[in-house]
């Protein structure tokens, strides 16, 4: 597999051909789960965006973040937004804000009661054959959860921002950027919480918004919200 330095613009990130979904694996362990021992976790999670047309549209076909269970890494879960891809419709939108330069979901997710960690994210273009650029391990975040079973927990707002750089030839490209977390609006809460199975809707939630954890520079406070 080859892969490709991507400077300037996101020093340390690799540019790798191909790509994986861990959708089915995510489904298949949660169906593992008693429905009464399942947690569930609520947000929105939003990609930047520019105008092309009449709407917002995404620089990257893909753009994923990664949680793990923070005692097996094998138990791998992901927050994605897809959109331009030869002949696969584009994910459903909650939110696409021109003004804002943002497109994004509202999500409620099942989960095993355990501690989390969201720990990168990668962007992917299926131009040239697929490219994906992806964090080194010795630059991946740490930004904690816990949930309890039955438990149903608000964890905010999750941001992953794109920019614009240049590669080894001087063309511009689109780049990645950074994550940025907020709190969860009031109305954005109660979005998300309608994505879950009716008789999770009636839990109380615990609103615990994810906070970076302050040893890395991929991720940080949005400033606006």
């Amino acid at each position: 597999m080859q892969k490709y330095l991507f400077a300037p613009a996101f020093a340390g990130v690799v540019l790798l051909a191909g790509c994986s979904s861990l959708a089915e694996q995510q489904a298949q362990r949660i169906a593992a789960i008693p429905e009464a021992k399942r947690a569930y976790i609520i947000g929105t999670y939003k990609v930047g965006c520019e105008r092309d047309k009449d709407v917002c549209q995404q620089k990257f076909n893909s753009i994923t973040t990664y949680y793990s269970d923070r005692k097996n890494d094998n138990a791998l879960y992901m927050f994605q937004l897809s959109a331009a891809r030869m002949f696969v419709a584009d994910d459903p939108l909650d939110i696409n804000n021109m003004e804002r330069r943002e497109r994004g979901i509202h999500f409620c997710v099942a989960l095993p009661a355990a501690e989390y960690r969201v720990f990168t994210y990668d962007f992917y273009n299926s131009a040239n054959g697929g490219m994906r650029y992806s964090l080194p391990k010795e630059s991946f975040f740490d930004v904690p959860f816990a949930l309890a079973e039955g438990e149903v927990v608000d964890i905010g707002t999750l941001k992953v921002t794109t920019t614009t750089g240049k590669n080894f030839f001087g063309m511009q490209l689109p780049a990645p950027g950074m994550l940025l977390l907020s709190s969860s609006p009031d109305n954005a809460k109660a979005k998300a919480l309608q994505k879950c199975p009716a008789d999770v809707r009636s839990r109380p939630v615990r609103s615990a918004p994810l906070r970076p954890d302050g040893n890395s520079q991929y991720v940080i406070l949005d400033p606006k919200p």
